[in-house]
Order: C-alpha cells, then sequence, then structure tokens
C-alpha cells in the first residue's frame, strides 16, 4: 500500500489548485523550509554566560532578566522587575536566534509580559525593554517597579544633569549615577527622557537599594513599552556626569536598536529616538517586507499565505492599477512589490521601484511565476498577499523629475514635479511658518501626543505644526495637476536632500546641537528645535546685582538652570563670547526668534536653551623663519653676482 503524501491543497488562481509538499514540522513550504510564521520573530532556547563589554564589565544576566553580581560585586541583583507587587517570572526563557538579545515572556493579571534584554558590548551597557500588551476588552492599569541593590551603599547620587539626587527627577533629568567607591564600578540608570509625562517614582534606601515605580495605563488590545539602561563606570571623579549619558541619550535615545513593530510603543521617551526623515525611496516596501518576514534577493517570492512561499522568476506584460486620481500602466520591471487583496478583498497596493505607491484595483493579465522546481504558476492579484520582485539597479532612484514624495492617508505615494512651486504654512504653537519645498527635508503625520504633523527642515528644525489651508495643488508625474485636501497629506519627502544632524550621534560632545548643524538654534519644550536667531539687539537679564543688559550677538550659550523645587526654573546660564557667564532670568516674558522671514514669539517658559556656532579660529600665520648665518668667504674671492629681483603686484 502507498504511503500517503502529506501536503495541503492552495488555491493559487481562478481555476488553478497547486499541491505544495509539506515540510517537516507541519509548515507549507517557505522560504525556508519548515520555518516559522512569516510575521513572527524566530527565536530559540536561551542559554545563559557572562558577558564582558569593550571597557571590560562583566555582564552575568540570569534567566529572570536580572544582573547578579557585575563587575567586582557591583550589585547583589540589578533590574529585578515586578509588576504590582509580584516579582517577574518568566516560562521558557528564549533568544533571538543570533544570541544578541534575550526574550523572556510571562504574564501578569492577564497582561502578556515580555523582556527584551540586550548587552551593548560596544557602549558598555545592559540595555532592557519591558513590553506589555494588553488582550483584553478593559483598560488595564499597571504598577511597574525595577528594583537594583548594589553590592554595598555608595557614597552619593546624582542626577543626569549633575545635581545631587534629593526626592525626584529634575525637569532637565534623563537618570541617576549612584557614585561607588573603589573597587566597586559607578552605577548609571537611564530612566526616562528629561520632560516626558512618564516618569518613574524614585525611592532610594541606604544609597544601596534604587526603586524605579512608573505607573502604566493599556488600552484594550493595545501595547505600552518601557525602555531602560544600566552601566558600569570608573572613574568618574571630575567629570561631567551628563556627559556619560550622550552616547545613548541627548534629547532622543540614540542607537536604541528596538524592534520597528515596537518603536512607537515606548511611553518614556520619545518615538525611541527614530529618525522623522526616511532613509531611501523604498522604505516604505522593506517595512511591508518585514512584517512579512521576507528579504529582497535575486529571485521573485509569491506569498500565498501566512506560511507558503513560492520563490521563482515573474513575468507578463504591463499592470494596469485604477486609482482614485485614475488608472496607470506600469511595467513589471518597475514594481519592487504588489500587495494583493489576499482573498479576502482587501485593498491591493502596487509598490514601484523609485518609491511610488498606488492602491486601488490591479488588472495583470499575462503575469506568472515560473517556480524554482519548474511549474508555472499564473498569479492573480485578489488571491495573492504578495508578489515581491528581486532586486535591481533601479531600486530607491527616484525618476530624474521627481522633487518629492507626497504620501495620503489612503495608502498612494506620488512622484512630484517641480513644475508648480510648493509652499506650505505651518502653524506652531508660537506663530506661523511658512515653508517653501526647498527648505522642506520631511513632513510626516504623527498621533502623540496630539494629531499633527512633524516637520524637519534642512537647517535642522524640528517642530511639530498643523497645516493651514484647505487644499494643496501639486504637479503629479503620473497623473498631472492635482489639488489634495491638507487632511489627505500623511507625508511629504524632498528627494536628494538631508537635514543637518542636530543630534550627537556616538561620541560625548561639548558642542550643542546647533554647533554640529552649523546654525544657530534653540531646543523648545516637546523635543522641539528651531534654528534662528533672537530678533532684537539685547535681552534684559535681571541678576542678583540688577538688570543687565545683554547684546545678542554676543551670547554663544543659553541653558536652562535646573529645576527649583520640583518646578521648571525661570532661571539661565549665559555664556557669551570671551568667556563672560552671567545667570539670572529674562525681564521679557516673551521673546521674539526670527527664522528667516518668520518671527516667532516664544514664552521664555518654553526655552530650554540656545546655542549658536562659534566663530572659526584664525589659523596663525607660520612665525618667519630666522636666517641661517652665512659662511664668511675669503676676502681674496670677489663676490658672487646677484640674481636679479622679482617683484610681484
Amino acid at each position: 500500500m502507498t504511503k500517503p503524501h502529506r501536503g495541503r491543497l492552495l488555491s493559487v488562481a481562478a481555476g488553478l489548485v497547486l499541491w505544495l509538499p509539506m515540510a517537516p514540522g507541519g509548515r507549507g513550504a517557505s522560504a525556508e523550509a519548515g520555518g516559522a510564521p512569516a510575521a513572527a520573530e524566530r527565536l530559540v532556547p536561551a542559554r545563559f554566560s557572562h558577558q564582558r563589554d569593550s571597557q571590560g564589565f562583566n555582564w552575568d544576566i540570569n534567566p529572570y532578566g536580572r544582573v547578579e553580581d557585575g563587575s567586582d560585586d557591583c550589585f547583589d541583583g540589578a533590574a529585578v522587575l515586578s509588576i504590582n507587587g509580584r516579582d517577574f517570572a518568566p516560562r521558557r526563557p528564549m533568544m533571538t536566534a543570533d544570541g544578541s538579545e534575550l526574550v523572556l515572556s510571562s504574564e501578569a493579571d492577564g497582561i502578556r509580559v515580555t523582556r527584551r534584554v540586550r548587552v551593548d558590548t560596544q557602549r558598555s551597557a545592559a540595555c532592557y525593554l519591558e513590553v506589555f500588551q494588553n488582550p483584553g476588552s478593559r483598560e488595564a492599569r499597571l504598577n511597574v517597579a525595577l528594583r537594583t541593590q548594589l553590592g554595598d551603599s555608595c557614597q552619593g547620587v546624582v542626577t543626569s544633569s549633575g545635581a545631587t539626587f534629593g526626592n525626584e527627577l529634575g525637569k532637565r533629568d534623563c537618570g541617576l549615577v549612584a557614585m561607588c567607591a573603589e573597587p566597586r564600578p559607578s552605577v548609571m540608570f537611564l530612566l526616562a527622557a528629561a520632560g516626558c509625562p512618564c516618569q518613574p517614582a524614585v525611592q532610594v534606601e541606604d544609597n544601596r537599594t534604587f526603586t524605579f515605580t512608573y505607573r502604566l495605563t493599556i488600552k484594550p488590545q493595545g501595547t505600552v513599552s518601557l525602555f531602560h539602561l544600566l552601566a558600569q563606570r570608573r572613574g568618574l571623579a571630575g567629570q561631567r556626569t551628563e556627559a556619560l549619558f550622550k552616547p545613548f541619550y541627548d534629547r532622543a535615545l540614540v542607537k536604541p536598536q528596538v524592534p520597528r513593530e515596537l518603536k512607537h510603543t515606548i511611553v518614556n521617551f520619545p518615538a525611541a529616538g527614530e529618525e522623522l526623515a526616511p532613509g531611501t525611496a523604498l522604505d516604505a516596501v522593506l517595512r511591508v517586507l518585514e512584517s512579512l518576514g521576507l528579504e529582497r534577493g535575486e529571485a521573485e517570492t509569491l506569498v500565498l499565505d501566512e506560511e507558503a512561499r513560492v520563490k521563482g522568476a515573474a513575468a507578463g506584460g504591463e499592470i494596469r492599477v485604477r486609482t482614485r486620481y485614475g488608472a496607470a500602466d506600469v511595467p513589471l520591471a518597475d514594481v519592487a512589490l504588489l500587495c494583493g487583496g489576499a482573498g479576502v478583498g482587501r485593498v491591493p497596493r502596487l509598490y514601484l521601484r523609485d518609491g511610488e505607491v498606488m492602491a486601488g484595483a490591479i488588472e495583470a493579465k499575462g503575469l506568472r511565476l515560473k517556480a524554482e522546481w519548474g511549474m508555472e504558476v499564473p498569479v492573480a492579484p485578489e488571491h495573492l498577499i504578495a508578489l515581491a520582485t528581486r532586486k535591481g539597479p533601479r531600486d530607491g532612484v527616484p525618476g530624474p523629475e521627481a522633487v518629492a514624495l507626497l504620501a495620503t492617508h489612503t495608502g498612494d505615494c506620488l512622484a512630484v514635479g517641480g513644475q508648480r512651486p510648493i509652499v506650505l504654512e505651518a502653524a506652531t504653537a508660537w506663530g506661523v511658518l511658512r515653508v517653501p519645498l526647498e527648505e522642506l527635508v520631511h513632513l510626516g503625520y504623527v498621533r502623540e501626543p496630539q494629531p499633527g504633523h512633524r516637520v524637519l527642515l534642512a537647517d535642522g528644525t524640528r517642530l511639530t505644526v498643523l497645516l493651514r489651508g484647505e487644499t494643496l495643488e501639486v504637479q503629479s508625474l503620473r497623473f498631472g495637476p492635482l489639488r489634495l485636501a491638507m487632511c489627505e497629506i500623511a507625508s511629504l519627502t524632498r528627494l536628494g536632500v538631508k537635514a543637518k544632524q542636530a543630534t550627537v550621534a556616538d561620541e560625548p560632545d561639548e558642542q550643542d546641537a546647533a554647533d554640529a548643524s552649523g546654525e544657530a538654534g534653540f531646543h523648545l519644550v516637546g523635543e522641539n528645535r528651531l534654528a534662528g536667531v533672537f530678533d532684537a539687539a539685547e535681552l534684559r537679564l535681571v541678576t542678583a546685582s540688577g538688570v543687565v543688559p545683554v547684546h545678542t550677538r554676543k551670547v554663544c550659550r543659553i541653558e536652562r538652570r535646573g529645576d527649583e523645587g520640583g518646578k521648571a526654573s525661570s532661571g539661565f546660564d549665559i555664556e557669551l563670547l570671551g568667556g563672560m557667564k552671567l545667570a539670572g532670568r529674562f525681564e521679557d516674558r516673551v521673546l521674539a526668534i526670527r527664522r528667516h522671514n518668520s518671527v516667532l514669539r516664544v514664552p521664555v517658559q518654553h526655552i530650554e536653551s540656545f546655542t549658536t556656532p562659534l566663530p572659526k579660529k584664525r589659523e596663525k600665520a607660520p612665525a618667519p623663519k630666522e636666517p641661517e648665518p652665512k659662511e664668511e668667504e675669503p676676502e681674496d674671492e670677489a663676490p658672487p653676482e646677484k640674481a636679479p629681483v622679482e617683484r610681484e603686484f
């Protein structure tokens, strides 16, 4: 009797039934036989061993995600997680396939809890991402505590801004440092973004036990995450405390290495340091492929369902897509990704290699895939999940006439030409900015802290804005002139330009963000930055000795002072050219700031800092060389003839 073959039937297109052999383990054939479902992360059983970072510190992390001893008895248990008073106890500990990150899961009061722990050996820190998922239909409230006990009492505790710690973090603080005596290392705790609403309550007992408690509210079917880290350090005497935090946090997280789908769930840091501007025109394609568990390779991949993949070579004629702006015919060679109806009537989308995306019904007569095993499969867009094409030299390369990509909330992304000038009117909390396309890097829709757009300009300006006006007229290269409602615009990206760097990337630096960008600028509340200068000849500073007029052209740095009694300080430290320093508060409550032809009126309590680039030092001319002594010549010899002197005029 013939043994039956294991397998299953898949309807690939109307009138065709394809038999796919089952791989060991019962899953359908895929890019990796027997692999996990496409959207799932590949995890393997965890292995626990001591890790040593680039500064020589030891990290002995146990199956609960705690650090046991560290270096030289630094800890008696660090980063102990508890939820509503109960310590976190994971089920089967797992880790990522490359072994770089522990993934520890459990449940607490109906909430799914996942600890992701990674030792950043290069920057010498243990990074934690605590993920809380609410699968229920009711709002959940959690008290999440992180407890660390040092090996012995430390000598003192200072905040990230350099102040002695009192009862709570100050407005400018993002963490604490426990200053320990040798041979034990000191300990740095990164806890929350300065000024972020989700701040922990801090309790320090006997300068040894540190407890950080966060109060979280999770909506039904929602996910909330906390990011924090620990670092061991030596030789901190005389160092500026804030310099310790800059490699990890400088008004935004620096290289947090958080999974893309979890970045926007983090509530104690804004957007996990994600850049506003997209990297390439193929970013949208890469995000979809990441959700499907695919990478672009040397072959086409047909995605039939969550488990079944068929690799091969696609062929066919033009593909027609009917969008709300009209119909477009696209050759297969220009397509990077086709997302179909998946058999359930989803709106298909066509992603092109140049960054364009078109949503609507797709006709693909003659489109087929010749599988690697030889069978030719007709492709029907209404039935498949996706067809990912192979890599090509035109990937991410916009058309020669395209100056921008405009994405809408309906899923389209249109290439825009330069025939029709684009000027946006952006309303800020301090006035209106007129932004020509030539100054824009990226404009993107955001939901938090309230619906609006974040705008990134070429001079490093980053602001949350509301777009003014009812419509925007653009010249679409594919559909001609279009008039779009402002509420339709999801993003607008100018092509071929990058913003000047406005954050410290890796190394601590004495310069502020404005110095790095080459533009004078202000850091304002709400993670906003405005490139500009004071629109006044002088400022009046109220000091202990009286009112002092300060010429604005002589100001090179302004920094808000630390909190006073838990409230934001109204005082500022000011540094002038030549090194003179002043301290006081501004007599005026509102200051005018000029950016090009726009003047914004900013209350002084909204200003965090101001920096202007220092004038470049002139290189000193090399000192003239002393003439070498001439050898005495015999008197009986005639002097040599002098060469004619050439003069320059």
